[in-house]
């Protein structure tokens, strides 16, 4: 590590971790969102694709016969229906966990947020905000000096990184306020370090690598923010319960103008605050996401280190952390704020992102579910606790690779009424009407058992 001074600021070039730390696989860096050309065929291929999609099948269902289309009806149905119904057990079994976190929070702010923790006792907090390869804002007081100052957490004991991504390759760590109690820098990620979110945690916490045991981090992206109480919280749930290695909080998107800034939050808000806590009481299956969870840090860093040579973003932290049976808590007191996407154009974006990065994981952790649980050092004697329920098995099955399929039936199916439609053209609003939902006997069934 080298080091020089420069009017008062450090600024360090980072040498810790080698080429070899990634297995010599020099990975390259990202361009998404860029002007250049392959930026743009990486932004327009996948409207293209889909709009081929689309036309490919609506020209399918439009040339069968009447016979083969109630084939496909009925299997889109009864899929719809099961789908339709275990979304609702699980939205059922999240009500629960979000009305506890709802009284706990009133409670809290009737008895004038006291922490049951002392300060003495808080372990170090790691806040990382990784920025990837988005531009890092000029003014960065607001992280890396106000957001220490309003946290309910000793000063000292905060450390906040901001990740950056360097096209040159070159690596440095840029300290910023030295002389305040709590500390921050600004970390230049290599580009070799810096192809997706596992190998930019694990560049970061290869520098403090000796105190990884004994604190914990915290993962945010760029542009997101937690509520001060939150981080105490989390901290504190960690410190009590020895069980819980990582606690994964509820993100909420904040609205921007316009109605699909509003469509995208309370989606967002569904899967956040709904179906993902009570996918857990139903399946018993929790792992966390990328962003708005608080880990061990020996937890997050064998993670990170175990998943840093991918290139593709697949939920890599959380899969990994569920293969090596880090155990999980969703606690939805623990809230981060993240800005809604401004229009169509980033509404479809973010969904296009959210789809790839499904598949992606897909492709790469449905063997979980026919595999044990990864050993967490070498050596290590598997127990009965280690071993994953039927129950589990099958939530692995069914939240990657079944749920992808049902997400293409339930297109298949919309391009079917397209298709119908073209075929024969209703007249009126009720032969509209029938013509999408009730052409076969069996529509009427399903939904009546639904």
């Amino acid at each position: 590590m080298e080091a020089g001074e420069k009017g008062g600021d450090f600024s360090i070039a980072v040498n810790s971790l080698q080429d070899e730390d990634f297995d010599g696989q020099q990975l390259p860096l990202r361009e998404y969102g860029r002007t250049t050309k392959v930026g743009l065929i990486q932004r327009w291929t996948p409207t293209a694709l889909l709009l081929s999609y689309f036309v490919f099948s609506i020209a399918f269902y439009t040339v069968l016969s009447h016979h083969s289309r109630k084939v496909f009806w009925f299997l889109y149905l009864v899929i719809a229906t099961i789908v339709a119904g275990t979304t609702c057990l699980e939205t059922y079994d999240g009500l629960t966990p979000l009305k506890e976190a709802r009284k706990a929070v009133a409670k809290a702010d009737d008895d004038g947020w006291k922490f049951k923790t002392s300060d003495e006792a808080l372990p170090t907090l790691n806040l990382i905000f990784d920025f990837g390869d988005e531009d890092v804002p000029a003014d960065l007081h607001d992280i890396t000096t106000h957001l220490p100052d309003d946290l309910p957490y000793p000063s000292n004991k905060v450390v906040v990184n901001v990740l950056r991504t360097d096209n040159t390759g070159s690596a440095a760590v840029d300290y910023v306020g030295i002389d305040r109690p709590s500390s921050a820098r600004i970390i230049t990620v290599p580009a070799h370090a810096a192809a997706s979110i596992p190998s930019r945690i694990a560049y970061c916490l290869a520098l403090d690598a000796p105190n990884a045991a004994s604190s914990i981090t915290a993962i945010f992206s760029g542009n997101e923010r937690p509520h001060p109480h939150a981080v105490r919280r989390a901290v504190e749930r960690l410190v009590q319960d020895k069980k819980v290695d990582i606690v994964q909080g509820r993100t909420i998107l904040v609205p921007e103008k316009g109605f699909f800034s509003l469509l995208a939050s309370l989606e967002y808000d569904m899967f956040s605050a709904l179906l993902k806590p009570g996918s857990s009481v139903t399946w018993g299956l929790s792992y966390p996401n990328d962003t708005n969870a608080y880990w061990r840090t020996d937890a997050l860093h064998a993670a990170a280190t175990a998943s840093a040579t991918v290139i593709n973003s697949g939920n890599d932290l959380g899969f990994m952390a569920l293969g090596r049976k880090a155990r999980t808590a969703h606690d939805l007191k623990v809230v981060s704020y993240l800005p809604g996407p401004t229009g169509i154009s980033s509404f479809w974006t973010s969904q296009v992102c959210m789809a790839r990065e499904l598949a992606v994981a897909t492709a790469r952790y449905t063997t979980l579910a026919f595999k044990g649980v990864l050993k967490r050092h070498k050596g290590e004697k598997s127990d009965a606790g280690s071993k994953w329920t039927f129950k589990t098995r099958f939530a692995i099955l069914w939240k990657l690779p079944v749920m992808r399929l049902v997400s293409h039936a339930i297109v298949q199916y919309f391009c079917m009424a397209w298709a119908i439609l073209f075929t024969n053209a209703p007249s009126s609003t009720a032969d509209f009407a029938r013509t999408i939902y009730f052409p076969y006997p069996i529509s009427e069934w399903l939904i009546i058992i639904g």
